[in-house]
């Protein structure tokens, strides 16, 4: 069946009858749990059609009637129709007594419900003793605010008037026009008028009503821009707002088009199940992704935020004023918010190199897809649980690689004219990936649909094996390079043996960097056949090579053995930071699927031991806390902390724990990182002492501690708290937030509660998630961490399996695909116990979400078993050469 094609199983509405505009009337408060509307629908009846079929979900219908008008014809006078519930399909079925035909159609919809008790489509959002009303419609959940076509394809203005209490601030889509105290008798309530928007989908529906702040209107090239928050944290705001001046009108030039609704509203909402999501002129955003106060912001903080706005503005182009067809295509817009976003954000800060950031994050993307549970970037979308479940790090991270290999192949100017073409063929309608590939291939003149279609029509990415070859003979010259193959990467040892490796190619666009004397030196090759030899010099010697310079490339490598000792010992230099990264990274993939032993690793990772940028830092320590814990036993714990003891020995330097606010960001990131792993994994008693005091020192004054070390300093004192301490964080995150602190520095102590691991702390802090103490929004930021911990891991599980009925709808839709993918960090002697428990208890967003984590209990469980003891094998002789 065709994708577009309608029927009783694919969720899909019929397209015989088309909206045109809604005006709805909503009235709700945050002092009620109830709302009550009124839609009236213009719309189109394209075909003669016995019924007309909208979404409609957890509403209690009220009266219906339509009216019907012929062409150059009046209105007919209103009359009832018959509704039919269908709960299944999530909409209503309107019977008329005649047959529609072609005509102009209003429909009138009386219709209440009550906000919802997750964070998806009208809802109560909770921080503290703030309250607002808050609309979440990605993907499907417009229908539950009002009856509606609720699918991408059937764009539709919008006129919004909303009744609520008086003294509360209501944002929605389009500018306010009016406010006029409310008919109602002795109830004093105000009526919000708002101006009808241009067209767009049901998903970019806004409305929030609370007391929100709101900053004085700026203009931003020609748009209206506006921040709102909670009462008294407009200056947290003003970072934001820098932002927002640069890449608004930065895009306006990208794209070769104006921003194109009437006004931009960016407001931080007191709970949200996502990072943020772009209503049309109306973006909503955590808290945490808008608020900041520079002086006592970390450095990924700033990117962060950074990054979510750009990511949101980006949208309001590809995604809002473009819009793909069907959820089948969320790609084009997630994955390219995302790629544009690094791209505008590294324009704003060359000096925040944000694409090492991203090639960071793209890691985890390459392990996700390296399992069988993966999905293409372009996956088929039947159900509403389908869709929201493929907001995940394949259509966001994989669909950013994918247009960075693109752009680099066609380079940056060709690419940004098709996407100029693009918009301005498909503004104000829908599009399908196709539809952008044809513009790509039609501006470059290569062959860019046979490169999409490698990429983005089938899950997973291939290993690249490279061999060092000579073209010369024993007495002729030649030149050197390097003989390269591919096949599909899988995480599990058994398939990378089988046959599944096989099958067609991908076209890999690659650059390898390699050195000769005369030196370093790039050549860009499309690798698009099972094996492919490239020379790379001629009449000299080669001296290292590497396949994927600057780690653009998403696919891992495997050197042979000449190759890995040449780039270990002379070409390490010649890599940037973010393919030392990957070279880590791959080798560590490697062992995981039997391509490589734990000892190469060992060796790699000692290679980069004097390696001091921070980017490759992070890695190193990330990856020895991997190793802490989830591979070595109890009895080679004590060898892996006198490992990591000596190995980031040369990275210390002194005044560490004393560093100024202004240090630079770089050094501070690698500080921490270093100050963390020899707390969690070395068990540095002066570390830990040095950052106990600082937590103290923190909590009497949050800017005496640089921004960058203070969260880690708090989270390393937490490993060994008892419960005074415990107490302590608590008490300092409340007051905090009752003070307004920004959302930062309420999370140092927040976030830190996961790392608390005597038995009685783990039980309180899970006591937490029960009385509100911890907001609705930061549930898995907590639950999350303590899946994966060694030492609350299982007290953490007992818990949810316990409380999952009152845990699980408070997550949010997107949220829990992220709690219940963490269960594959428990033990392997707990997979049958967590594949009942989702089987006894289905989770529809996270289906995909439990199989990763199976997935993931037995690829890590064949690598213990192959090479755990190696690992402390390895230990031992290191040990005893250092002695």
């Amino acid at each position: 069946m065709k994708i577009d094609e309608y029927s009783d199983g694919s969720y899909r509405l019929p397209k015989k009858t088309r909206p045109l505009g809604y005006d709805i009337w909503l009235r709700a408060s945050p002092s009620r749990t109830e709302f009550e509307g009124k839609v009236v629908i213009d719309a189109k009846v394209t075909s003669k059609s016995a019924e007309v079929e909208l979404h409609s979900r957890d509403l209690e219908i009220g009266p219906v009637r339509i009216r019907t008008k012929k062409q150059h014809s009046r209105f007919a006078p209103w009359r009832s129709v018959d509704v039919a519930i269908n709960e299944d399909r999530e909409t209503i079925t309107l019977h008329p007594k005649r047959p529609l035909e072609k005509c102009r159609l209003q429909i009138e919809i009386n219709f209440s419900g009550k906000l919802s008790s997750g964070m998806h489509g009208i809802y109560l959002a909770r921080d503290g003793d703030e309250l607002a009303v808050v609309s979440q419609c990605e993907a499907t959940d417009a229908r539950a605010i009002f009856p509606c076509w609720d699918e991408p394809e059937f764009k539709a203005n919008f006129t919004w008037t909303v009744r609520t209490d008086q003294g509360l601030t209501v944002i929605t889509n389009g500018k306010l026009v009016a406010e006029k105290p409310a008919d109602t008798g002795t109830t004093k309530e105000v009526d919000h008028f708002f101006a009808t928007t241009r067209k767009f989908s049901t998903y970019l529906v806004a409305v929030t009503i609370g007391r929100y702040d709101a900053g004085e209107e700026q203009r931003v090239s020609k748009c209206s821009s506006t921040f709102a928050c909670g009462p008294g944290k407009l200056p947290q705001t003003r970072f934001a707002a820098d932002v927002t001046a640069f890449v608004l009108p930065w895009y306006e030039r990208y794209f070769a088009h104006r921003y194109a609704y009437d006004k931009l509203h960016q407001v931080a909402v007191p709970g949200f199940d996502a990072g943020a999501m772009e209503n049309v002129g109306a973006i909503f955003y955590r808290q945490s992704l808008l608020l900041m106060d520079p002086k006592t912001s970390s450095f990924a903080a700033k990117k962060r935020i950074a990054e979510v706005v750009a990511h949101e503005i980006a949208h309001q182009w590809f995604g809002n004023l473009v819009t793909m067809k069907w959820w089948d295509d969320l790609w084009l817009n997630e994955a390219f918010a995302t790629w544009i976003a690094y791209k505008a954000c590294d324009e704003y800060r060359p000096d925040w190199r944000m694409w090492d950031d991203y090639h960071d994050t793209k890691q985890t993307a390459l392990v996700a897809d390296a399992l069988t549970s993966t999905h293409p970037i372009y996956t088929p979308v039947n159900s509403p649980a389908e869709a929201t479940e493929l907001f995940d790090i394949i259509t966001y991270e994989k669909g950013c690689a994918v247009l960075m290999m693109i752009e680099g192949y066609l380079g940056e100017r060709v690419f940004r004219d098709a996407l100029q073409t693009y918009i301005d063929v498909f503004r104000n309608r829908n599009a399908t990936g196709q539809n952008l590939w044809k513009q790509l291939a039609t501006g470059s003149g290569e062959p860019v649909d046979e490169l999409m279609r490698s990429w983005a029509l089938r899950p997973g990415f291939p290993l690249v094996e490279a061999t060092w070859i000579s073209s010369g003979s024993n007495d002729e010259a030649g030149g050197e390079g390097l003989r390269l193959r591919q096949r599909r990467f899988f995480a599990q040892t058994d398939l990378m043996r089988g046959k599944k490796t096989a099958g067609d190619p991908w076209m890999i666009p690659m650059v390898i960097v390699y050195g000769t004397k005369s030196g370093i030196k790039r050549k860009r090759v499309l690798f698009r056949d099972a094996q492919m030899d490239v020379i790379l010099t001629e009449n000299e010697p080669l001296l290292w090579a590497y396949p994927n310079a600057d780690a653009t490339g998403f696919y891992r490598t495997k050197l042979d053995r000449k190759l890995l000792g040449a780039v270990l010992r002379r070409g390490l230099g010649g890599l940037s930071p973010a393919a030392r990264m990957g070279l880590l990274s791959d080798q560590w993939a490697l062992v995981g699927n039997g391509k490589a032993s734990i000892g190469s690793f060992m060796d790699v990772l000692c290679g980069l031991r004097d390696d001091d940028d921070y980017v490759v830092t992070r890695a190193i320590t990330r990856r020895l806390g991997y190793l802490d814990e989830r591979v070595v036993g109890d009895e080679a714990r004590k060898l892996l902390s006198a490992f990591a003891g000596w190995f980031l020995d040369p990275q210390l330097e002194s005044g560490w724990f004393d560093s100024p606010q202004d240090d630079d960001p770089g050094r501070a990131v690698r500080r921490a990182a270093v100050v963390y792993a020899l707390g969690h994994v070395a068990g540095d008693k002066e570390v830990l002492k040095e950052a106990t005091a600082l937590m103290k020192r923190e909590r009497r004054d949050a800017t005496a501690v640089e921004a960058n070390i203070a969260a880690v300093a708090i989270n390393l004192s937490a490993l060994t708290g008892d419960k005074r301490r415990l107490d302590s964080f608590v008490q300092t995150y409340l007051s905090r937030k009752a003070a307004g602190d920004s959302p930062e520095l309420q999370s140092r102590y927040l976030s830190a509660l996961a790392g608390f691991t005597r038995p009685a702390t783990v039980k309180l802090v899970l006591s937490l998630c029960l009385d509100s103490t911890i907001p609705q929004e930061q549930l898995r930021v907590v639950l999350v961490p303590m899946l994966v911990g060694r030492a609350t891991q299982i007290a953490t599980w007992a818990f949810l399996k316990r409380h999952w009925n009152t845990i699980e709808p408070q997550i949010g839709a997107m949220g829990i695909s992220r709690l219940v993918e963490a269960t594959g960090s428990l033990p392997f002697s707990y997979r049958d116990d967590v594949e009942t428990f989702f089987a006894c208890n289905p989770v529809p967003h996270a289906v995909r979400a439990v199989q990763k984590a199976l997935e993931a209990m037995d690829t890590r469980h064949e690598l213990l078993e192959r090479e755990q003891e190696k690992l402390t094998a390895w230990l031992m002789r290191r040990k005893l050469t250092a002695a």
